[in-house]
């Protein structure tokens, strides 16, 4: 062999080299594009629908997936074979109103049927198998029905039922309202039986009749529905936790940096429960525990139940449950401590005899027995019986889901002035200017012995003294305690209601108690706490519509709470058929929705833990969605529902029979 042979060069390096030598001048391989589902495809195609992830199509008539990486023409192909034309003519669903159902035909009526007893169930919490069984029943009740016959519900269908048509029509429905209509958002995060978090939103708007990721899923919400939050959203109200009302980098913070003028409350029903709590760490702790103690020790055996009943019926007494004083419901502790008190006699007898025959608990028992004979504990109890529903009565009042903003200033100023007089000198509270302003020092209290503690437990304490049965360094002790109390009590609600607030202060304006004593004789100042509601240059015309209102004849308006109230009021037309006060149509509504705690959506937990069970953690987010919209509290409507009025007197509305006609 050659030199030149050995020096020879092999062909696949040379073309190697070539190859890389060359410049990248080809162009880069194209991504294959895919077919996108077209709505414009339904109005040729009737029996189409989308799937759930429009990847492909739905025929309902064949009941299957469509390809249509081809676009129509795979839709077209599929609509000439057969088999198809075969199902298509048997489902021929025509398109019908509600209230053409009575005399629709049989299909129209079983399909009626089966929607009405889904969503009832939705309404009543009641799970899909129960529903079936429930078809079932009606069909062994109504032999003679073949509409009872007919009906056709399984656990899989149930639910489709309820998230694609139910719920998803009044979904529509909802964000439809809330693309044109002013709203207040209240929002609370939870974590359900299956270890899902769950953020939940409810939307506070009105209806003329005729952190970052939170953050995320809160925009993300309202951007998929098209709702334009920027310009409608007017309120938000959470509880005071730091993701939620936080200075900084909360979720309030964040929809304030979107919306300006944004009006932001921290809930004021979780204001007050703390504020309980934290005054409620100067009562000795003997106190709360013995009352969680008897519940433990009663509840946790019949047997014992029924001898304690027994007791009470011994003393001509109602037998009555012990009641637990629960840590997550904030109004529990007030009536677990008037039961207590109830039947103290009752518990002091029992135990009595428990203390000598319980030989397995004799410690716990023991403990109780001489809590219950220790008259400081009765003493506590008699003044927390007396505290708790001050400040419980106002908790109720704004876990309503009626409008209360406006009264909110009025309510909790008579709620802390009295606390202030149960323990600061008259004199030094006369000269008070203002309630953020109040200074808690030793020099403007009480002498002890002054200090109002409630009628009871003077009345205990008269007696103690009298009988001899505490000393007067023990009756010191208390009033310092409940001094404390009051100390921490006022101090928390100061620390977390501003009571110079500009906009509560101007909310009174339109309450009616005050329109109708005509106490404010201008508007002027709520409006300029809502710039961005009203035009300026019409400031004159909204003063002289509220001015107006002051001289109408309230006689003839029997209506006390705001939305009863303003809806009559605002409804009142001239004799040229216009409406007499156009400009506070529009805004007093907008007022009306701003919100004052964030009880509504606490509600809506509760009733989540009520449909997802540990029988039934298998439900999905989805399906639980759909159940809660349901609803005008929550501003959903599924069901027109009257509890008095039988099954098949639900109205559904046209939009959700519709959307059902397409998915049978």
């Amino acid at each position: 062999m050659s030199d030149d042979d050995n020096d020879s060069i092999d062909p696949s390096e040379v073309s190697q080299q070539i190859v890389s030598e060359l410049p990248n001048t080809l162009p880069p391989k194209k991504q294959k594009a895919t077919q996108k589902y077209s709505k414009h495809w339904e109005k040729q195609l009737t029996w189409l629908s989308p799937s759930t992830d429009y990847s492909t199509g739905f025929c309902r008539a064949c009941k299957k997936d469509i390809k249509i990486s081809a676009g129509i023409k795979d839709l077209l192909k599929h609509a000439a074979s057969q088999k198809h034309q075969q199902n298509e003519r048997a489902l021929a669903i025509p398109m019908k109103s509600i209230n053409a159902f009575a005399n629709s035909s049989y299909n129209d009526r079983l399909r009626n049927a089966e929607l009405q007893l889904c969503a009832w169930g939705a309404a009543h919490n009641r799970s899909a198998v129960e529903i079936e069984e429930f078809a079932v029943l009606m069909a062994r009740l109504c032999p003679d029905s073949t509409i009872a016959k007919g009906i056709k519900l399984g656990r899989t269908k149930v639910n489709s039922i309820i998230s694609n048509v139910v719920g998803e029509g009044f979904h529509e429905e909802l964000t439809g309202h809330l693309q044109i209509s002013k709203f207040s958002l209240i929002v609370d995060e939870s974590t359900d039986k299956s270890c899902k978090k769950s953020l939940a939103m409810i939307t506070r708007t009105y209806f003329w009749e005729n952190s970052r990721t939170l953050y995320a899923l809160v925009i993300n919400s309202f951007d998929k529905d098209k709702i334009p939050y920027k310009q409608n959203m007017l309120g938000y109200a959470a509880d005071g936790a730091k993701n939620m009302t936080g200075e900084n980098l909360s979720l309030a913070a964040l929809l304030k940096n979107d919306c300006p003028s944004l009006f932001v409350l921290k809930c004021v029903c979780h204001s007050f429960a703390l504020c309980s709590s934290y005054a409620c760490k100067h009562i000795p702790d003997y106190v709360e525990q013995l009352c969680r103690d008897i519940y433990n020790y009663l509840n946790c055996s019949p047997l014992r139940t029924s001898k304690f009943n027994e007791i009470q019926s011994l003393l001509d007494l109602t037998p009555l449950k012990m009641l637990h004083p629960s840590a997550t419901r904030w109004l529990s502790l007030e009536g677990v401590v008037q039961r207590v008190l109830d039947r103290y006699e009752s518990l002091k007898v029992y135990f009595g005899f428990a203390v000598n025959i319980d030989r397995v608990e004799k410690g716990k028992v023991s403990s109780i027995y001489e809590a219950l004979n220790s008259f400081e504990t009765k003493l506590y109890l008699s003044f927390l019986s007396y505290i708790l529903p001050w400040v419980n009565r106002l908790n109720k009042l704004f876990q309503s889901e009626n409008p209360a903003l406006y009264s909110l200033h009025a309510n909790v100023s008579m709620l802390y002035r009295t606390i202030l007089d149960n323990f600061m000198k008259p004199e030094y509270l006369t000269n008070l200017k203002s309630l953020n302003e109040v200074k808690f020092e030793p020099p403007n209290y009480l002498r002890e012995n002054d200090v109002y503690v409630g009628v009871a437990a003077d009345l205990l304490i008269r007696e103690y003294i009298s009988e001899g049965k505490m000393t007067i360094e023990k009756i010191f002790e208390f009033k310092v305690n409940i001094i404390r109390f009051y100390i921490t009590l006022a101090n928390q609600i100061q620390s977390r209601i501003n009571f110079n607030d500009v906009i509560m202060i101007n909310m009174e304006i339109i309450d009616p108690k005050n329109v109708r004593a005509r106490k404010h004789s201008s508007i002027l100042p709520l409006l300029l706490c809502f710039p961005h509601l009203i035009n300026k240059e019409l400031l004159q015309n909204f003063d002289d519509e509220f001015r107006e209102i002051l001289n109408i004849d309230f006689t003839t308006i029997d209506a006390h709470d705001a939305v009863t109230f303003w809806g009559k009021v605002l409804s009142i037309k001239r004799f040229s058929d216009s409406m007499a006060f156009p400009l506070l149509r529009e805004l007093i509504p907008s007022l009306l929705i701003l919100p004052h705690s964030s009880a509504a959506v606490e509600r809506l937990f509760s009733q989540f833990n009520l449909n997802k069970t540990k029988i039934r953690n298998r439900i999905g987010t989805d399906t639980m969605k759909a159940c809660y919209q349901k609803s005008r509290s929550n501003y959903v409507l599924v069901l027109n529902y009257s509890c008095n009025c039988p099954v098949q007197e639900f109205n559904l509305i046209a939009a959700v029979m519709q959307l059902f006609m397409k998915w049978w």
